[in-house]
């Protein structure tokens, strides 16, 4: 189906941020290739051929995005953000591999390829998945985590050089440009920090704490000042703190009587915002604790 860049980039970041976070929570139950449901050729939990392999399952899953994201950012000048087209993908509900046997027309092969936008939001949350998978996975595979996070460095240069927002590649008509770029670069350099050591993107991070503001939504593939604000108070900046904590008394207080939150939009995929609210409480607990 068709990779959109504004959300998968974004989305593959909230799994590798929440493992890093609460790696207890996360079990290995299954190989990244499923090995022992293959053989036994039952696919079913109640058969219990589970096949572990020490990899706890959240980062093999991740790994199918990394190993993307890596071919996507080929060097400092080239990042591809769009595989397929939106409206030609909604035409067929079919599975992936029938859709493969058609025509590009109706989301088939050969799907078009979209490269080089003009947008830093993209390239920073990929470069910052792959500078956090280049610490998560560092113990099960040293070289595969070297590759990452010299993608991540690509990624970077990208986003540093492209310092604006883009829409997705059928014009905005299902995903439009971020709210700002300046948040999710300062989750990369963040990563970047923590992965290198480097104290020059410590000091880079913190610079964009004043581009930080409320945004009386929730926090989404869009508005990503939360995730920022978490990251910059993780590194010492109070500022980020005070603001992380307005928006968890703001997702606290919007609920209904049964303490769902009540914003977002509430006729598509509204238990998002309901995850959304929850997980920015909870980073918003780290830091007070």
């Amino acid at each position: 189906n068709v990779k959109f860049g504004q959300t998968q980039y974004y989305s593959a970041y909230m799994l590798l941020k929440g493992y890093n976070l609460w790696p207890a929570g996360y079990t290995d139950y299954y190989s990244q290739n499923y090995a022992g449901y293959n053989a036994a050729q039952d696919f079913s939990w109640e058969g219990a051929h589970h096949d572990p392999d020490g990899i706890p399952d959240i980062l093999n899953e991740v790994k199918f995005a990394t190993d993307y994201f890596i071919r996507c950012t080929r060097n400092s000048t080239t990042f591809y953000y769009q595989v397929g087209d939106g409206a030609a993908d909604h035409k067929l509900w079919i599975t992936t591999v029938k859709k493969a046997l058609e025509t590009t027309a109706n989301g088939g092969s050969p799907r078009n390829v979209y490269k080089n936008p003009n947008d830093a939001s993209m390239a920073s949350f990929c470069g910052a998945t792959l500078a956090l998978m280049s610490i998560e996975y560092r113990k099960f595979n040293n070289a595969y985590a070297d590759t990452c996070l010299a993608h991540a460095l690509f990624a970077y240069n990208y986003a540093k050089a492209h310092p604006a927002t883009a829409p997705d590649a059928n014009g905005g008509s299902f995903y439009g440009a971020n709210a700002k770029w300046q948040d999710d670069f300062a989750c990369l350099c963040t990563e970047l920090y923590y992965a290198t050591k480097e104290e020059k993107y410590k000091t880079e991070a913190l610079s964009f704490v004043s581009n930080l503001s409320n945004h009386n939504y929730c926090f989404g593939y869009n508005n990503n000042d939360d995730i920022a604000a978490f990251n910059l108070a993780t590194l010492g900046s109070s500022e980020a703190a005070s603001l992380l904590n307005n928006f968890a008394t703001m997702y606290k207080t919007n609920v209904d009587a049964n303490g769902l939150f009540k914003g977002g939009n509430a006729t598509w995929g509204p238990l998002r915002y309901n995850a959304n609210a929850a997980f920015i409480v909870a980073l918003n607990n780290i830091i007070k604790s």
